[in-house]
């Protein structure tokens, strides 16, 4: 069984391993899959800001994968994002999950976390958030040590599990009876 990551970034590939890895509905086949991280264009724009547009910039990804990888059984994509509720901004992840025949497909979104004023001022000027995030934290090269969730939590929250929260609650639907009733 093949499955499809459209990103090569060792945070999402490990978070999709460790979620396949460990699920029970792949547990009899865990030897039979081969993972196939690729990076490719989602075909929208880079800088979605609702989540209609985040949610299409996913479906965007996982439609040019399958483009390049027409055989898995599942295509993962992963991504952050920011969106405004109220007068606030927030950072949050999305998984877009889609089986071999497009006949299914599901998203998860993880929990927001607001990201201070200060920064979201710079983002909106275009800044890139982890080179914004390093020059703030002092933390040289962040974007490879779990990131802006991670200095924003106090090393509480990491990048990688949260991906994997995120994963878990893409996947279910595919096997889940209630999803099939």
């Amino acid at each position: 069984m093949k499955i499809a990551i459209s990103s090569i970034k060792t945070p999402k590939v490990n978070a999709v391993k460790n979620v396949i890895n460990n699920c029970k509905y792949f547990k009899p086949i865990l030897d039979e899959i081969e993972y196939l991280p690729k990076s490719v264009n989602s075909g929208v724009s880079d800088m979605p800001m609702t989540i209609e547009e985040t949610m299409a910039w996913a479906k965007g990804r996982v439609d040019n994968l399958r483009k390049e990888i027409d055989d898995a059984a599942y295509y993962f994509w992963i991504e952050w994002w920011v969106m405004q509720v109220w007068n606030m901004w927030f950072l949050w992840w999305v998984v877009y999950t889609e089986n071999n025949d497009s006949s299914q497909g599901h998203y998860w979104l993880t929990p927001f976390m607001e990201i201070p004023v200060a920064i979201m001022d710079r983002l909106l000027k275009w800044e890139d958030l982890w080179p914004l995030m390093s020059e703030l934290s002092w933390v040289e090269n962040l974007r490879n040590k779990q990131w802006v969730l991670w200095v924003w939590s106090d090393w509480m929250l990491d990048r990688e599990h949260s991906f994997e929260e995120a994963c878990k609650a893409a996947i279910a639907p595919f096997f889940n009876r209630y999803y099939h009733i």
